[in-house]
């Protein structure tokens, strides 16, 4: 590699890789490391040329069997493989996710020589879609406590959500639920303009009771059960 190749690929943030085959995945000779390593772990890239196993010293230990297998895959394969799993941060101490696209290198016979990768650093989106899980397991939680019947569905009235009251109420539970449209819970009569109410509603969702009359939904069991209905629209969770 010539003095201004080797400048330029010292400069690149992503980190690129090249790795020799090898019967072992853990002890495949690394060629190549772009200067994104530095940047997104902390260690400068010719450490993972000198010390072979560095790249799986620093892995979180749950991750390794599974970078293994992936590995093994690709070589066994010749078939590209997306990879997630943690390193250990040489400046913060702290494991950050990794992303890893590999690929198979094959020389002008079509032998297989080694794998490249690109990882990049989503530490950031994994914490973001934890928080979010956290925050919709808060919700299951509130809806679930709820002593009345409470039922979550999209815009398109495709049910997401119900707690037991739903089940006591109406003999439906969530997993028979799940998915469906919301009119399964009407009466045949109703459910014509309860499509069409529900799509007006979409359009601008307000906190507010279904009309003034008395209305009916159906049981599991065929049978009609009197209901007092409150909207309201749920926001999306995030950050």
């Amino acid at each position: 590699m010539s003095d201004i190749h080797e400048a330029a690929w010292r400069q690149i943030d992503t980190t690129i890789y090249i790795v020799e085959t090898s019967g072992d995945p853990l002890a495949g000779r690394v060629e190549l490391v772009s200067g994104g390593a530095f940047r997104l772990l902390g260690y400068e890239p010719q450490r993972f040329i000198e010390d072979r196993e560095l790249w799986h010293r620093i892995m979180h230990p749950d991750d390794v069997a599974g970078v293994v297998a992936q590995t093994q895959e690709v070589f066994r394969l010749r078939e590209p493989r997306n990879r997630i799993y943690r390193l250990l941060h040489a400046l913060t101490g702290e494991y950050h996710w990794i992303e890893d696209s590999t690929v198979p290198l094959s020389n002008d016979q079509g032998d297989l020589i080694g794998i490249a990768g690109v990882a990049r650093d989503i530490t950031v989106l994994k914490q973001t879609e934890h928080e979010l899980r956290r925050r919709e397991h808060q919700l299951e939680g509130l809806i679930d406590a709820m002593p009345d019947g409470v039922l979550v569905a999209d815009d398109t009235g495709l049910i997401l959500q119900c707690n037991a009251g739903v089940e006591r109420i109406l003999g439906w539970t969530f997993e028979e639920l799940r998915g469906r449209a919301v009119e399964i819970l009407l009466p045949e009569r109703f459910r014509t303009e309860h499509m069409k109410l529900r799509s007006g509603y979409a359009t601008a969702p307000s906190v507010r009771r279904m009309g003034t009359y008395e209305l009916t939904a159906l049981h599991k069991d065929g049978t009609e059960v009197p209901v007092d209905i409150m909207l309201g629209p749920a926001a999306a969770l995030g950050p």
